[in-house]
Formats: C-alpha cells, sequence, structure tokens
C-alpha cells in the first residue's frame, strides 16, 4: 500500500559537472568580475581590475578579494539584486482582484474604500472632495459643489498628514456608525465602492475614503491604483510587498525564517492603508480608526508590525484557539511573514493550494502526480489525504493547509456587487454570522438574496477528513468548529508536532523546527550564488555544513553567501 508524497529521488550529478571537480581556480581578473556580477548584477570597474591583478602579484588577493564580497553585500546594488531574487524565488504573481482598467472612478476594489471627488473648477466650493453616487442613495449629487448650504469640512486626510482638504456633504461628517451600521465597512460595488448607510461618511481623518489618481489623457483617464506597472500604485505595492520582505530580511541580517515566522512586513503608506481598510472592515475593530498609523507612515519601504496596520494579524506568537470546544471566534490569527501578507494569500486564494505553493518554497517539496501503476488503498471516498491516488501528495499538504482556513481572502458574490476581501472565521466572520446574512435583491426569488459569501466551505470542509477532523454530528451543533486551523494531537507535519498555535504561523513554526526550513534555504541560496544545485551523492556532507553554519549564525543570509563566495566551486566557476 502508498500512500504518501515521498522526497524525490535525487538528481544525477550532470556529467558536463564532473571535470569541474578538478578545474583550476578562476584567474583574479574573472573571479573579481564573477563576485560583481553575482552581488551587484554588474562587471567591475576597469581600476578594481587593476587592483586584482595587483593584488594577486602581491599574494594578497584572498584579502582583497573578501574586502570586495564585503562592499557589494553592503551595497545598494545587492538590495537590487536581493529584490530580483525575491520575485524569482516566490514566484507571486501580479494582484488582479476586484480591479478593471479602463476607467477612473471606482476600478481597484482592492483598497476597500469609497472614491472621493473634487468638485469642478467654476462651482462654488471648487476642489472640495466629496462621494458622488446619484444612482442610489448612498452619495451626493454633482449639484452640491454650487450648494453654498453644504456642510463644509477641513480635515487632516491619512495620505497627507499635517496638511488639510475641505471636505463637502456627508463625506466629512466623520461618522463611524449611524443609524446602528458601521460606516467602516464600505459595499464594493461592480463599479465603484459605496458608504453602508446613507447618513455615513468617510470617518475619522478620511479612512474610510480614498482620493483616486489618474493618468492618461484627460479624455480618457486611467486609474493609478490598478495599474500594475505604475511603481507606487496600490496594485503594483502588493505584488512588490513579499520580494521587497526577502530583501530587506537579507540585508538587514534578520533571520530567514522572518519570512515565515516573522510579525512584520515592509509597506509604504499606501500599503499600509489598504491592510487597514482590510482588517477595517470587521466591525470588532471599530476602535482602529484611532490608531494613528498613518502619521508615523512614510512613502517608503519601511519595516512595520501587522498587527499595527490589522488588529486581526497579531504579534503575539503562540495563539490558541480550538473552535470544538471554543465558543465564539478568535481575535484574530498570529502573524507570519510572506504567509500572512494580502497579495501572496490573493494569489493563491485556497488552502490546499496555497499549503502547496509554501511547501515547495520553504521546504523543497515537489508535487507530482505518481506512477499510474501504482495502487493506493484505501480507495477515495472524500478525503484525498486518506484515500485514493491523492495520498501520494495530500498526506503532505493537507496537514499544511490546515493552517490556511481562516486566513481566507475571496470576493463575495460579485455578480451582487457585494465583492471584498476578509479574514473568514474572525470578527463577524463565523459561519452562523455569513448563512444567515441576507439583503434586498430584486432579482432574487421574493426580493431576498440569501448571501453565503463562502459556500465552497460546505464542499471543501467536509466532516470526518484530514482537512476538517469534526465528527458531523459536532459540525450539526457548532458550525463554527470546521473551522479547526491547527494540527490534532497525534498528527504531524515532517515529524512536529503543533503546539496549538493557529493559522499560518503555525505552519511556519513546524516547518521551521523541522529542519527542511534550513534545508531548503541553503539548497536554494547554494543554487542562486553557486549557480547549481547541490550533488547529493558527492555534496551531502557540505550540505549538511553549510546548513549547520546557516542555523549557527542565526539564519543570516549574507554570512552563507561569503561562504559560499569563499568556496572552492564558486572559485573555480561554472
Amino acid at each position: 500500500m502508498l500512500g504518501a508524497c515521498a522526497r524525490p529521488a535525487p538528481e544525477p550529478a550532470a556529467s558536463s559537472q564532473a571535470p569541474l571537480i578538478n578545474a583550476p581556480t578562476l584567474s583574479a581578473t574573472r573571479l573579481l568580475r564573477r563576485i560583481h556580477l553575482t552581488l551587484r548584477g554588474r562587471e567591475p570597474s576597469p581600476a578594481q581590475y587593476a587592483l586584482a591583478s595587483a593584488a594577486a602579484a602581491g599574494g594578497t588577493l584572498p584579502v582583497f578579494l573578501d574586502q570586495q564580497i564585503d562592499a557589494a553585500l553592503a551595497s545598494p546594488e545587492f538590495a537590487d539584486q536581493m529584490l530580483a531574487f525575491g520575485h524569482d524565488y516566490l514566484k507571486i504573481g501580479d494582484y488582479k482582484r476586484g480591479s478593471v482598467e479602463g476607467i477612473v472612478g471606482g476600478t481597484f476594489k482592492g483598497n476597500q474604500t469609497v472614491d472621493l471627488t473634487p468638485c469642478a473648477a467654476g462651482t462654488l466650493h471648487a476642489g472640495a472632495l466629496a462621494h458622488f453616487r446619484t444612482d442610489v442613495n448612498q452619495g451626493d449629487p454633482p449639484s452640491l459643489c454650487d450648494d453654498a448650504a453644504a456642510p463644509l469640512t477641513i480635515v487632516e486626510p491619512w495620505w497627507a498628514p499635517g496638511t488639510q482638504v475641505s471636505v463637502i456633504g456627508r463625506s466629512g461628517n466623520g461618522k463611524q456608525t449611524n443609524a446602528g451600521t458601521d460606516c467602516g465597512r464600505i459595499y464594493m460595488g461592480e463599479s465603484s465602492n459605496n458608504f453602508p448607510h446613507a447618513g455615513c461618511g468617510c470617518g475619522p481623518n478620511l479612512l474610510y475614503c480614498a482620493l483616486p489618481r489618474a493618468y492618461g489623457p484627460p479624455m480618457y483617464p486611467r486609474d493609478v491604483e490598478s495599474n500594475p506597472y505604475l511603481a507606487d500604485a496600490q496594485r503594483r505595492l502588493l505584488f512588490e510587498e513579499p520580494a521587497r520582505l526577502v530583501a530587506h530580511v537579507i540585508t538587514t541580517d534578520a533571520p530567514f525564517s522572518d519570512l515565515v515566522i516573522g510579525n512584520y512586513t515592509v509597506a509604504p503608506r499606501r500599503l499600509q492603508h489598504l491592510y487597514a481598510r482590510w482588517g477595517r472592515m470587521n466591525s470588532d475593530n471599530a476602535a482602529f480608526d484611532s490608531a494613528g498609523w498613518w502619521k508615523t507612515a512614510t512613502d517608503g519601504w519601511d519595516k512595520v508590525t501587522f498587527q499595527s496596520i490589522n488588529p486581526n494579524l497579531l504579534d503575539v506568537r503562540t495563539y490558541t484557539f480550538d473552535p470544538r470546544v471554543d465558543m465564539g471566534a478568535p481575535i484574530g490569527v498570529p502573524s507570519a511573514g510572506i504567509l500572512t501578507q494580502l497579495g501572496p494569500n490573493v494569489w493563491y486564494p485556497r488552502e490546499r493550494v496555497r499549503a502547496a505553493r509554501w511547501l515547495e518554497t520553504f521546504a523543497c517539496r515537489n508535487f507530482t502526480a505518481p506512477d499510474p501503476s501504482l495502487v493506493f488503498m484505501p480507495a477515495y471516498t472524500n478525503d484525498p489525504a486518506r484515500g485514493g491516488t491523492c495520498q501520494h501528495c495530500h498526506t503532505t499538504i493537507d496537514p499544511a493547509a490546515i493552517h490556511f482556513k481562516r486566513l481566507e481572502v475571496e470576493e463575495d458574490t460579485p455578480r451582487h456587487g457585494l465583492g471584498h476581501i476578509n479574514l473568514g472565521g474572525i470578527g463577524d466572520w463565523q459561519w452562523r454570522k455569513t448563512f444567515q446574512t441576507s439583503f434586498a435583491d430584486p432579482n432574487s426569488p421574493g426580493g431576498i438574496f440569501w448571501f453565503q459569501p463562502y459556500g465552497r466551505w460546505n464542499a471543501n470542509f467536509v466532516a470526518s477528513t484530514f482537512l476538517t477532523p469534526v465528527p458531523p454530528s459536532q459540525i450539526m451543533t457548532n458550525p463554527d468548529a470546521r473551522f479547526l486551523d491547527f494540527l490534532p494531537a497525534g498528527e504531524t507535519l515532517f515529524g512536529q508536532q503543533s503546539d496549538g498555535t493557529i493559522g499560518p504561523l503555525g505552519f511556519g513554526k513546524l516547518i521551521v523546527a523541522s529542519g527542511d526550513f534550513d534545508r531548503c534555504a541553503v539548497q536554494t541560496l547554494h543554487q542562486r550564488f553557486v549557480g547549481r544545485k547541490f550533488d547529493p551523492a558527492a555534496e551531502a556532507a557540505l550540505e549538511t555544513q553549510l546548513v549547520k553554519a546557516f542555523t549557527q549564525s542565526g539564519r543570516k543570509v549574507k554570512p552563507l553567501i561569503k561562504l559560499l563566495l569563499q568556496s572552492d566551486e564558486f572559485r573555480r566557476g561554472l
């Protein structure tokens, strides 16, 4: 009987590598060139070539090359190289959800804000901002710009601390609630986002709103935020963030494991605002409106803890919540570096796909179909981790996937214009609350549409499976029990048992504790900086030695890079 997804058999060493074992070391100038190309992405200058030749003649070449390596590792060019490496390493694609290019208003839904528009030149309140929406009772009519009796408010906006803007109409009323409605939650429509109640405005410091930016000719303006090619567009920032964190971790000598167990990210103000809106869509976070995170944010890629910009991404490193016995909802999930960044979770929006990708990236596990002649027992019924051919991979994937249930990134029923991104199962997002929500819909029988945004959970979170190890009877009485998102007692991932930490951090802890994260990191970095994979037959001892050096350094990457560039293999060339 077969039922495991084993590590693939080692690839045999390529025959072209054999002569390199006895190949002579590169000349001083060629070795300097390789160091510069590897760390800086460019050739040395003629003066540096001359210094290398002089050092070789004077017997001081090792010292000279070490100095060159140290200087390169501290250079801005190295940071640029690590950014490029981060993109190659993670393979995170473009953030596409809620984005339609071509028109200026309401095209980027990812920011979860209401768009403000300035009154036109020549009107009484020219330049004053408001949300103009005439087709439903969620905005103000453009005629408000010429209304002398319209309320005018002076506000310090979140996007420009220390400045003031004029806001006309109810957009500047600063309300957090109105008629029992939480104004911080935005209705996300197909063409624009709206206030949740006619009396709501943009909240304190206009935190629920944004000032759209446009580019292109006046007749055909385009929305800046939805463009993935503009450097400061929010959609582009979401794509950049994971690779920027990789570059930050490496260049600042932070532990490489922070990528999966760290409580921070790097983000400029506009990206921080997107995280703040993501968290604020949870009504439990109304007090977060006064956090003032935007006052210290800048336009640079600053280090920032997740919890300071989203209250549901917790700083605490061990947080347990067992929905089988703990009623209500957890206060959040512990933050975990790239694993809790918004862009990657949108790019890999399903638990098993996300788990497989992170196992490939951070544990060097590859998933391919088994030989069709193999027979797996027992036969498949409803659990890919415990039956049929699917066991070949899912015995590894599902113990990882169980940790990604609550960090749900979803656009809800876009056909009905209510798409938004949220943390599934946190705060308002419990199963019974989601299931019972309804709203008027003239296209549905009886005028009511029963809003069940995560209906796929019925199909995917099947009772008494590895992904949902809860009996049907318990789910019938406690639907939230299906959100169990840590390994139960007796189950392991890479031989490691869970300490009960829920969410992605629980997964990150397991792969780091197992040693697979360290081995995979060394393998990946060796391939990147030496230029080839390890030869598993001839270099097992070398790999073990480098892993030990890596962990003893506190998982710092730059010391490992220096070791690799000082190695005989690097100095023999490719």
